[in-house]
């Protein structure tokens, strides 16, 4: 049996209010300059509309690119990505433990990074806390292990995910269980 293991994890509501609120404030500033404006029967249409349309595509993009995506098999490893752009996959005997994280802010989105040696890849409070195997860091460093991606692991990924518990429950299953674990 392959198990793999898929999750999505999406901004929470704090993170919508600020964009809607944002598309809000720019529509009023529209309208007031709409308003204001020489000849308003025709410029301030035009322009209402272009700033509203250009405010609903970038809230679409905000929320697509805001979105955690963590897929998990014993073959392939632990693979982490924010959006389409930002991706990282960690082998299995790169992971030294998985754990739940202490909840996080809502207002954490997106890929960042923590602090020296800890990047996230957040959307939303619940997380789990991924740390790497100093040796394996210190093999990848070298060019003694190649991974895909750039060659510089953090110690420490803090990953949003649903379920955190159960979902580090089922990653440390499946780590333990993969044959680049080694068994004691």
């Amino acid at each position: 049996m392959d198990e793999t293991i898929r999750t999505v994890s999406h901004p929470q509501r704090p993170v919508y209010w600020l964009i809607y609120g944002l598309m809000g404030w720019t529509a009023a500033i529209t309208v007031v300059v709409s308003f204001t404006s020489q000849d308003s029967s025709v410029q301030g249409s035009v322009l209402a509309v272009v700033g509203l349309a250009l405010v609903a595509v970038l809230l679409v993009g905000v929320i697509k690119v805001l979105v955690v995506h963590t897929r998990a098999s014993v073959e392939e490893g632990l693979t982490l990505s924010v959006g389409p752009f930002v991706s990282r996959t960690l082998p299995w005997e790169a992971i030294q433990s998985i754990e739940k994280a202490p909840t996080g802010g809502a207002m954490d989105v997106g890929w960042k990074w923590l602090g020296p040696g800890r990047i996230g890849y957040l959307a939303g409070a619940e997380n789990v806390l991924v740390k790497t195997n100093a040796d394996f860091r210190r093999q990848v460093l070298q060019g003694e292990v190649t991974v895909e991606g750039r060659q510089k692991l953090a110690e420490w990924y803090f990953v949003s995910v649903p379920e955190s518990e159960l979902t580090a429950q089922r990653l440390n299953r499946m780590r333990e269980s993969s044959d680049s674990t080694p068994t004691a």
